[in-house]
């Protein structure tokens, strides 16, 4: 599941910032969303379902050539929403009871494999839901995690300054 129902607008970006050309190393640019769909891909993820702003259809067309590659994109359309999980919340019919892998198509995952080992480790555990968390220096720009062992106790949005050290 990816929620790129954005704007870009903090970014002053014309288009979905899914498709903001990246510099990956030692190659040319790509769009940003590419390291997702590799992660998903490594997962053995068949469809990728893409919740985009209505009328937005940058990326449907930008990601064009992806056809007959996994995982298949999926795009459900929907009005401009207030937050993350209300864009989220609008896939909700288009996923029914499947297990979910979110990615954001703006964060770089790392290692490819990070997607598939977060899906067995939810597994093993038997948990309703498992997070990849990593290190913020910005609590003012990322939505922050409270960690006890290992259970999620909270979240705090775009905090500022804080104690927390992760995303």
């Amino acid at each position: 599941m990816i929620p790129a129902a954005g704007s870009g607008s903090r970014l002053g970006l014309a288009g979905s910032k899914a498709l903001a050309p990246v510099r990956w190393g030692g190659g040319g640019s790509r769009p940003a969303i590419d390291g997702l769909l590799e992660v998903l891909a490594a997962a053995a993820i068949e469809e990728a379902i893409v919740v985009v702003r209505r009328g937005r259809d940058e990326l449907r067309e930008g990601l064009g050539e992806r056809a007959g590659r996994l995982p298949r994109l999926r795009f459900v359309p929907t009005a401009p929403t207030r937050s993350i999980p209300e864009t989220v919340d609008r896939a909700r019919s288009a996923i029914g009871r499947r297990e979910v892998l979110l990615g954001f198509p703006d964060v770089l995952l790392r290692p490819v494999g990070a997607g598939r080992e977060l899906l067995e480790a939810r597994r093993r555990a038997g948990a309703d839901v498992a997070l990849a968390l990593f290190p913020s220096e910005r609590p003012d720009k990322t939505d922050m995690v409270e960690v006890e062992g290992d259970r999620v106790t909270g979240f705090r949005i775009k905090p500022g300054p804080c104690e927390l050290d992760c995303t």
